[in-house]
């Protein structure tokens, strides 16, 4: 765990920008949901670092159709690489995991909420982006917005 200290009127630690997607449409992926993370479409956001120090905070509210008794993975990824750590494995998935519901098929909806604090050391455009998957053992689509509600994905360049 890292800690950041700032300075008594260091200019550290300010929010220089932040940017939000929205998405409120409903997002399903059926094939090949359960075999590899893919972007949810829709919730990616891009910036430009005003500094090669700079940390960014990412935040993301997803609203997940846990259905047939599978849950729902989720990572951070900048550009093409996963920037969020492996969570502890259930059904085979490492990842940031929406709640999975009893044993049945009723379908039941959760606000995934989950943050990281990511250091992409550059000055060049990024795009921060969401993936999600489904066990490898799943038959369901990965469905997001399905059951209402809508998803976000907020990122905030902090002054390091």
């Amino acid at each position: 765990m890292a800690l950041i200290t700032l300075g008594a009127n260091s200019g550290k630690g300010k929010i220089l920008q932040v940017k939000q997607t929205v998405l409120s449409s409903v997002y399903t992926k059926s094939s090949p949901a359960n075999e590899t993370f893919s972007e949810i479409t829709g919730l990616s956001v891009t910036i430009t670092p005003t500094s090669s120090s700079s940390k960014f905070l990412l935040m993301m509210s997803v609203a997940c159709d846990s259905n047939n008794n599978y849950p729902i993975g989720l990572h951070f990824y900048r550009d093409s690489t996963k920037v969020s750590p492996d969570g502890a494995t259930i059904e085979g998935m490492a990842s940031y995991v929406a709640f999975q519901q009893p044993a049945d098929t009723r379908d039941y909806g959760v606000q995934q909420n989950a943050q990281f604090l990511d250091t992409p050391n550059t000055t060049s455009q990024i795009t921060y982006k969401i993936f999600g998957a489904k066990p490898t053992a799943s038959t369901s689509v990965l469905a997001i917005n399905e059951l209402g509600g809508c998803s976000s994905h907020t990122v905030y360049e902090i002054g390091a």
